[in-house]
């Protein structure tokens, strides 16, 4: 049985492959590819420990833009080959893109699809972790059914497959995310088994591991730190909620520890990553995200598309694009069968949930709480740009697929059972 399971993944991951490197060529340009590419130069002087250089000190590229994304695209274009000195210069948005080309802000075909290789193997990764999330979690039909659905979604493929920080960011949140539901696993066998030190210390590495990868997303675009809160408010219920045969104060002690490890650990990697913050680490953390604040009121004001009307008109506008637009059924009346399977596939979920009871989180809602303070955001956006609503789009493909696999699921039960039912020709 194992190795049929290993085939069956070598297959998948196959064909991703095929999908998604095919894409990768002929994926439109985008400009903000070009300012990554770049900046990607930082990586070699973070090696070298270039302290004069640009990427040690506070400046529009480190305030702007943390530096994941850059070292994945600087490792890319090193094994192909290139050099520092054949990147383009940063896009300028306020020409056009021949004269950017004159003035070498547009990159080669070969270095921009040379940068785009590891944001690709990332999106393959995070489609494919997903895939035996909902095989190991639910069935067979759900996880095929994912697949088909992100694979026919335009809009979160071209996103997906640029030279920019949303397949680090989503791969990164995901592996946090299964890491924060093992962690979840093994406190659920300690708090009800207390002498079992080794499933405490088990919960207490995924928990802290999860803070490792939410710095790694975080490290890549700074937004991402809100995990931090999901994380803290998920172990407030699987710490004090759960039922087990714990006091409050030994709930309090471990929470405490699994928290502050895990938060620790994503400073220290965020912080690591981005040399411009050694000095003055927690004063320049803020000062990045004063800056992205600020960024988004400035395009709010440019922009006014979205920020004249009130506030929950501005949600039902974005609900409606993302709806409408982003959803992987693009086509006419597309929107009325995808507002349909994503409330089918909530009622699935608060079905399968109506009686928690103080039991461990299912692991469906588990994703929900971890990625609903990010989705909140993306409706603060300004803009109706796509990739400001990466999360929202992923999540609604989640739920898209729970309700497509059910669907098919009941079909072929239904056709089975008809089947059976036909009266029997043989004397």
């Amino acid at each position: 049985m194992v190795w049929k399971q290993k085939i069956e993944y070598g297959v998948v991951l196959g064909l991703l492959m095929v999908v998604l490197f095919s894409k990768m060529a002929t994926n439109s340009f985008h400009g903000d590819e070009s300012c990554w590419i770049a900046t990607s130069k930082f990586f070699e002087q973070w090696v070298q420990i270039d302290r004069a250089s640009e990427a040690w000190q506070e400046n529009v590229w480190t305030i702007s833009d943390p530096a994941l994304p850059k070292y994945l695209i600087a490792i890319s274009w090193k094994i192909s080959g290139f050099t520092s000195n054949q990147l383009n210069s940063p896009y300028n948005s306020f020409v056009s893109f021949e004269e950017n080309e004159i003035q070498g802000n547009v990159p080669s075909s070969s270095l921009l699809l040379s940068a785009r290789i590891p944001m690709v193997i990332l999106c393959i990764l995070s489609f494919f972790l997903i895939f035996v999330f909902f095989l190991k979690q639910f069935n067979r039909v759900i996880a095929y059914s994912w697949l088909f659905l992100v694979l026919i979604n335009s809009t979160l493929i071209e996103m997906l497959l640029l030279a920019t920080p949303e397949p680090p960011l989503l791969f990164f949140s995901i592996t946090a995310f299964i890491l924060t539901l093992v962690g979840q696993k093994h406190w659920a066998i300690f708090i009800n088994n207390p002498a079992e030190k080794e499933d405490l210390n088990k919960s207490w590495f995924f928990f802290t591991l999860s803070g490792f990868s939410i710095g790694l997303a975080a490290a890549s675009k700074i937004n991402a730190f809100i995990f931090c809160v999901s994380l803290f408010l998920l172990l407030i219920y699987m710490v004090f909620i759960i039922k087990g045969k714990l006091s409050v104060k030994e709930r309090f002690k471990y929470f405490i520890r699994f928290f502050c490890s895990a938060i620790l650990v994503a400073i220290l990697v965020f912080v690591f990553l981005n040399p411009s913050l050694y000095p003055q680490p927690i004063h320049r953390m803020a000062r990045m995200l004063k800056y992205r604040l600020e960024v988004m009121a400035g395009q709010a004001v440019r922009h006014n598309e979205l920020t004249s009307f009130p506030m929950v008109y501005r949600w039902l506008i974005i609900l409606k694009t993302i709806v409408k637009d982003y959803s992987p059924m693009n086509f006419s009346f597309g929107w009325v069968i995808t507002s349909l399977m994503t409330a089918i596939g909530v009622i699935i979920i608060i079905i399968r949930n109506r009686s928690i009871n103080r039991n461990v989180l299912k692991p469906e809602i588990v994703f929900l709480a971890f990625y609903f303070l990010m989705i909140f955001s993306s409706f603060m956006s300004p803009l109706l740009w796509d990739r400001y609503f990466l999360f929202p789009i992923f999540t609604m493909n989640f739920v898209m697929a729970i309700t497509l696999g059910y669907l098919i699921d009941h079909l072929i039960k239904w056709i089975n059972k008809g089947i059976h039912k036909i009266p029997s020709t043989n004397p």
